[in-house]
């Protein structure tokens, strides 16, 4: 039992050390301390694009100092056009756009303008989720991808893992569980060992979102190969 314990550790180590990056540091943002600019950058992942292209279209809206509400209200939607394209985000770009400029005004109008605002308001954490899904354009994808960079900063922010994250940590042989939470439960007790080597939860679940893109991408390019020798 200890040998599979340590064999598990060393997995989930070598997995942070290598994936672990959370993907706001990759944009240089302090989710602590620029909540808003995390929140669009997750409006944007949150789409059905490409990784690589949401970063590109986040870097374009901070080369136009798109990254306060008012400065993209002051723009509107059509304004931000160019802004995605300059990204590569075209393929959805009027309806991002007016996601993001929907998301502004209604923070504007709400929340004072402060992202801050919806946690301070919100009763808990199925309350503070329940808050940003009420936003137009903010779906389950985006809230978890926001909350999750957030877990250990904001006491509510406490998202539970996605399939993504699950098919991951299974794929992995960190977990047998198949429910979020018991797979929660399986990687926190793993991770304990792990807590004081300067990377906290949000790390392993960065990481976890990593392989599973990959794992998901092998595995339907596996399934197409296998449909083609049959057909």
């Amino acid at each position: 039992m200890q040998t599979m314990a340590r064999r598990s550790s060393t997995r989930l180590c070598a997995l942070v050390e290598r994936q672990g990056q959370l993907f706001s540091q990759e944009l240089g943002i302090d989710v602590a301390r620029e909540p808003f600019r995390w929140l669009l950058a997750a409006m944007l992942f949150g789409g059905r694009i490409g990784e690589r292209v949401a970063k590109q279209t986040y870097e374009a809206f901070a080369r136009r100092e798109f990254l306060t509400p008012q400065a993209i209200m002051k723009v509107g939607w059509q304004g931000l056009i160019p802004v995605m394209g300059e990204g590569g985000y075209t393929r959805y770009d009027n309806i991002k756009s007016q996601y993001i400029t929907a998301m502004c005004q209604t923070l504007v109008e709400e929340y004072d303008g402060r992202v801050e605002t919806i946690h301070a308001r919100a009763r808990d954490a199925a309350d503070l989720e329940a808050r940003l899904l009420a936003f137009k354009g903010i779906g389950r994808v985006t809230a978890s991808i926001f909350l999750r960079e957030l877990r250990g900063i904001w006491p509510k922010a406490d998202p539970p893992l996605t399939d993504i994250e699950v098919l991951a940590a299974r794929a992995l042989g960190l977990t047998t569980a198949k429910s979020p939470e018991k797979v929660m439960r399986d990687l926190r007790q793993q991770w304990k060992p792990r807590a004081a080597s300067g990377r906290d939860f949000r790390h392993l679940e960065a990481a976890l979102v990593r392989e599973g893109l990959t794992v998901r991408r092998q595995r339907r390019a596996a399934a197409r190969r296998a449909g083609r020798r049959l057909a």
